[in-house]
This record gives C-alpha cells, sequence and structure tokens, in this order.
C-alpha cells in the first residue's frame, strides 16, 4: 500500500482456500479475511488506495474497500479492508450464460410441443393402470381378510389349547408337590421316630455303662480293702 504503512498479502498454496492478510511492517500480520476458496493469484491497490483488488483459482474476482485507520494511534496503524457489496464476472461469461439460458428455454418449448399430442393418451394409459391397480389391491385387501380371519381363528384355538395345556400342567404338578410333600413329612416322621429310638437305645446303653462302672468300682474297692486286711494280717504275724 502507497505510504508505507502496510502490506496486502494473499495465500496462495494448494492445500489452502485464498485468504487476504494485512500485515504492518516489519512484518507484524494485523488480520485476515478469507476471500477466495482456491488460492489467489493476483493482488493490486488501486492508485488511490481506496480499493483493493483480487483474482483467484476459484474464477471470482473480488473488490475490496480498504479503510485508512489514524496512523497517530500506535495501536491502530493499520489499514482495514472490508468487503465489496457485490462481485463482477466477464461479460462474454455473461453472455455466455444468458445463450444457455435462452436454449434451455428453447429446448423446454419444443419439448413441450411435442409431447402435448401423446399427453392424454400417456395419462390415459396411467389411469387404466390405476384402475387395474386398484382392482388388484381391493381383490388382494378380500384376500388378506380372508386369510386374516382363518389366522385369527387359529390363533385363537392355538391360545385356548395352550390354555388347557397349561392347566393340565399346572394341576400335575400341584398334584406331584402334595405328593412330594406327603413324602418328605412321612420320611421326616420316620427320622425323627428312628432318632428317638436310637437316642433311647444310647440313654438305655449309658444307663446300664453306669450301672456296670459302679459296680466295677465297689468290687474293685472290696478286692483292695480285702488286700488291705490280708496286708495288715500278715505284718502282724
Amino acid at each position: 500500500m502507497r505510504g508505507g504503512r502496510a502490506i496486502f498479502a494473499g495465500v496462495a498454496e494448494n492445500d489452502r482456500p485464498g485468504s487476504i492478510q494485512v500485515i504492518r511492517f516489519p512484518f507484524e500480520r494485523i488480520f485476515e479475511i478469507q476471500a477466495h476458496s482456491l488460492p489467489i493469484e493476483r493482488l493490486r491497490v488501486s492508485h488511490d488506495n481506496q480499493h483493493l483488488y483480487s483474482a483467484g483459482q476459484d474464477g471470482m474476482f473480488g473488490i475490496f474497500t480498504i479503510v485508512d485507520k489514524d496512523p497517530s494511534k500506535k495501536d491502530k496503524e493499520y489499514s482495514q479492508i472490508t468487503q465489496s457489496d457485490e462481485i463482477l464476472i466477464e461479460k462474454q461469461e455473461q453472455d455466455k450464460y444468458v445463450q444457455d439460458i435462452d436454449h434451455l428455454r428453447n429446448q423446454i418449448e419444443i419439448e413441450k410441443q411435442k409431447k402435448e399430442a401423446s399427453v392424454q393418451q400417456e395419462l390415459e394409459r396411467k389411469q387404466r393402470k390405476i384402475d387395474d391397480l386398484n382392482s388388484d389391491i381391493e381383490n388382494k385387501k378380500i384376500e388378506n381378510d380372508q386369510r386374516y380371519e382363518q389366522l385369527l381363528d387359529a390363533k385363537r384355538e392355538m391360545e385356548q389349547a395352550n390354555k388347557d395345556r397349561l392347566r393340565d400342567l399346572t394341576q400335575a404338578h400341584e398334584i406331584e408337590m402334595e405328593r412330594r410333600k406327603q413324602d418328605y413329612t412321612d420320611k421326616m416322621d420316620a427320622d425323627q421316630q428312628r432318632f428317638n429310638e436310637l437316642q433311647q437305645a444310647k440313654d438305655e446303653d449309658a444307663r446300664k455303662f453306669e450301672e456296670r462302672l459302679s459296680e466295677l468300682t465297689l468290687h474293685h474297692e472290696k478286692i483292695i480293702k480285702e488286700l488291705d486286711q490280708d496286708q495288715k494280717i500278715d505284718l502282724d504275724r
């Protein structure tokens, strides 16, 4: 930019979109604006420093308005750019677009005229096909309704059979559980009776053991007493 306070640089790398960077001396980037979708090829500043022109590989030509800030403020000593309200295209390209549009319109009109005669016949043919399809749909609906009723009856019969089967199984289970419960009770009673008999036999054996032990103790004491007496007699002699 004339005046030497800022530089405008465009990004031209293949793997990055084209952006315009505002750089203040000495090479301090102030801000960056996204201008093109592809790399930038050319940048130019107008002679009065009021506009910046950019051209990119995306075929766009951009016009930006430069707003020069007050150079007396140190923290704002740079130029800003604002994007213009319009983007220009070449007249040759515009004329080509207009020709293409007119050509397409003419083709549409020709095709429309060609098809006007056969449209009614096509509509009637399609209407007949629609009527046939509606008839087929109605017949299928009646057939499906009948099939549905048959399946519904079969479902009811199956559900009733399952209910009867479940009832029979439940009754059989309850009878079996009652039988097993009775068998368990009888077994518990028999075991309890056997336990009582064994306990009585044990108590009887313990009583007999105590009696035998008492007899043996008395007999032992008697023998010891007799031995003591015999020993005293021998000593007296």
